[in-house]
């Protein structure tokens, strides 16, 4: 039994709803018998606005009951957006949508607030103005300023760093956690959103560095895989890849941190799932 509670999923990987068809949702989770979530509302129910100005908290409220009575947990409340976008109005849409999910977190029980740290391109690529100071700065006054939303509110603002944005590495995102100094800060850790071409022959020293600067600051881990094809990094499902997972699920289990099945299909799931779950059991 100890797999399966470790193990969450991204709701709208299991199809989009409307609150409507609520209690469709609902069992589309338990229909693969999954107990945490990443929650991105706007996406799992397309009837909610981007930037929720047409729901009503009683509709937040709903869904949340809902979820509670099926303790099904939610890990994530996500808010991604482009933290350094170039677009100015989208950057401050984005900030004001963060904001109101941390204010409405609790409704939810849920444990943090998610975004990534964002790109000089729209399309969140690489670009080099990304792991400048400049941007970095940026990304520090968002924190710093989530952090009197946070606490105020008594919970917790979370960050994803990638590769190939601004928060990109163990030693940028230690210095950020200095400096914003906050108690309501996390990490939500996706090992193959900081593994790249020049270091996933190190991914084991990845893993064991973040889990040892971070592992009493981390909110979930993301269940993803990779390869290496014609000399570029291949994102697949979990127990297709080369990540090394009995290294990762030792840590998480270690320290008690559940995970969630991110963008994995669903023709993959039940795979997945049964992968992750036979390497926590032997281990």
């Amino acid at each position: 039994m100890v797999g399966k509670i470790m193990i969450g999923v991204r709701a709208h990987d299991l199809g989009e709803f409307t609150i409507a068809r609520l209690e469709e949702f609902i069992q589309e989770i338990k229909k693969y018998k999954f107990s945490y979530i990443q929650l991105v509302l706007w996406k799992s129910f397309t009837d909610i606005d981007p930037y929720l100005k047409n729901t009503s908290l009683e509709d937040f409220k709903l869904i949340a009951k809902r979820l509670k009575e099926e303790k099904i947990k939610v890990t994530v409340l996500g808010a991604y957006y482009n933290m350094i976008s170039p677009d100015l109005e989208d950057r401050k849409l984005g900030e004001e949508r963060y904001e109101k999910m941390l204010e409405i977190l609790k409704i939810f029980d849920g444990v943090v607030v998610g975004t990534e740290p964002g790109s000089h391109n729209l399309d969140f690529s690489y670009n080099e103005k990304n792991h400048t100071e400049e941007s970095y700065q940026i990304v520090l006054e968002s924190f710093k300023k989530f952090a009197k939303v946070a606490e105020k509110n008594g919970v917790n603002m979370g960050l994803e760093p990638v590769y190939t944005l601004t928060i990109w590495n163990i030693e940028v995102l230690k210095r950020l956690f200095e400096e914003v100094n906050s108690e309501s800060f996390k990490v939500i850790f996706d090992p193959v959103n900081l593994i790249g071409l020049e270091n996933y022959k190190k991914q084991d020293k990845l893993i064991e560095d973040i889990f040892k600067y971070f592992a009493n600051k981390m909110a979930t881990v993301h269940f993803k895989d990779f390869k290496v094809e014609n000399n570029q990094l291949v994102r697949v499902s979990p127990g297709k890849g080369i990540l090394n997972y009995n290294l990762l699920l030792k840590e998480m289990k270690k320290y008690n941190i559940k995970g969630i099945l991110d963008e994995v299909p669903k023709e993959d799931l039940e795979f997945s799932k049964k992968y992750i779950e036979n390497i926590l059991e032997n281990i």
